[in-house]
């Protein structure tokens, strides 16, 4: 579930589609597999809109965080995650090396690499006269 998730996010954002990143459907099915990471991965609590911006490469701005909310209010949204619900299993505890760990582990690669990359650009402008 959230391997596919993860190689459909990358693979668009590797073609430059932003705009599947504010797409109602995938996001719900990502939000609800995200929660599992954050058992498995302590430093991604709380970070569900930096890994699924980091995760299409968008920028992680009050304007994109804002689009993601208004989604997330939307009926497509909850109707993707009423279906989602019904045909998910109860979590339970994923051995370290369960293929949902590892993709946990590069989600949290992904987002370290965008937040480096963000740092970097701040840093630049701040540079800049």
């Amino acid at each position: 579930m959230l391997k596919r998730l993860l190689i459909a996010g990358l693979l668009a954002a590797g073609g430059g589609a932003h705009a599947g990143a504010f797409d109602a459907a995938p996001l719900a099915r990502f939000d609800a597999g995200f929660e599992r990471c954050e058992q498995l991965q302590p430093p991604l609590r709380g970070q569900r809109d930096a890994a699924w911006l980091a995760l299409w490469r968008t920028r992680n701005d009050e304007a994109s965080r804002a689009r993601l909310a208004k989604l997330r209010q939307g009926e497509a949204y909850r109707r993707e995650q009423r279906r989602f619900a019904k045909s998910r299993s109860a979590p339970g505890a994923a051995s370290p090396s369960s293929p949902v760990a590892h993709q946990c582990q590069a989600l949290l690669a992904e987002k370290q690499k965008a937040d480096a990359r963000q740092a970097t650009a701040a840093a630049r402008a701040a540079s800049q006269p």
